[in-house]
């Protein structure tokens, strides 16, 4: 049987969420220390292999042609299709800091606003997902203790899952495409989740089993909760310079507010992203 339904948070559920408080916590942890001072291929690939994410300072700072000379070259990169007026050389998506709100989602990156927790793409089919983000900061803006990149490990938010949670997500995804990617998939000996909290806005989902509406719903509801209910957080403050390879099936990401000034300068990343059959290659190269 193929159950299709829509997730929509009341304002009941919200308050259950608790996003703020998590924001509280991510605001008081100690940035993470930069792990590569100087950069080579078998350290980036030695520390992601351990963390699952690597921090590195570039000798120099790039424009877009140089971070995909220097990326583009090793990896796979995945073009970007979308918001043409913010990409560079067809794979640099140029994240800056223009408004203070976004009137809406699509403008979020580019605003002041918080963004919620999120794997990279995971409303489409696989083979768009990346294996890999890449992050680099041409300007951490005014206010260098605000704006941090939020991590949140996706096994712990799975190790804090019921079992049946976890048997009804792996039987779920979004009903955008025909490619349907579950939001919790078994790879290896772990799990991948492929999920973006939505906040506000409803989404539609299909689910395989023969189940009620309220039970999926309930299980989005709780893996919701318990991605904003761990402790196991890593914030990431930005210099001119500094670099953030994040493997995007290891880990949530998100980013905290900031304020917006037209007369300080703006924070500006640059992303890349690597293309899923390069997930090995990176560790190993």
């Amino acid at each position: 049987p193929l159950l299709a339904g829509e997730y929509k948070e009341d304002q009941k559920l919200k308050n259950s969420v608790d996003r703020q408080a998590f924001h509280f916590r991510a605001s008081a942890t100690i940035p993470w220390s930069c792990d590569i001072e100087q950069f080579s291929w078998t350290s980036v690939s030695s520390t992601l292999e351990k963390h699952g994410f690597a921090t590195l300072k570039m000798r120099k700072n790039l424009n877009a042609e140089e971070l995909i000379e220097i990326f583009g070259t090793r990896f796979s990169l995945l073009p970007e299709t979308e918001r043409s007026q913010y990409v560079s050389s067809r794979f640099c998506l140029h994240i800056r800091q223009e408004i203070s709100q976004a009137e809406e989602r699509a403008q979020e990156p580019y605003s002041s606003m918080a963004l919620s927790l999120h794997t990279e793409h995971s409303a489409r089919p696989k083979e768009q997902q990346p294996s890999h983000i890449i992050l680099y900061c041409m300007h951490p803006g005014a206010s260098t203790n605000r704006a941090l990149t939020v991590l949140v490990p996706t096994s712990k938010v799975v190790e804090g899952l019921t079992l049946k949670t976890v048997h009804l997500l792996e039987h779920t995804s979004y009903n955008y495409y025909r490619s349907h990617t579950p939001f919790l998939c078994r790879k290896d000996e772990t799990y991948i989740i492929a999920f973006r909290d939505f906040l506000d806005s409803p989404f539609c989902w299909r689910c395989d089993l023969d189940v009620k509406p309220c039970e999926v719903n309930a299980a989005i509801f709780e893996l919701i909760c318990t991605m904003y209910r761990c402790n196991d957080i890593v914030t990431i403050s930005w210099k001119s310079g500094d670099c953030l390879i994040v493997d995007n099936q290891k880990y949530f990401h998100g980013r905290l507010n900031s304020v917006y000034r037209e007369d300080k300068p703006r924070r500006h990343l640059i992303r890349l992203k690597v293309a899923e059959n390069e997930s090995n290659r990176i560790v190993s190269s």
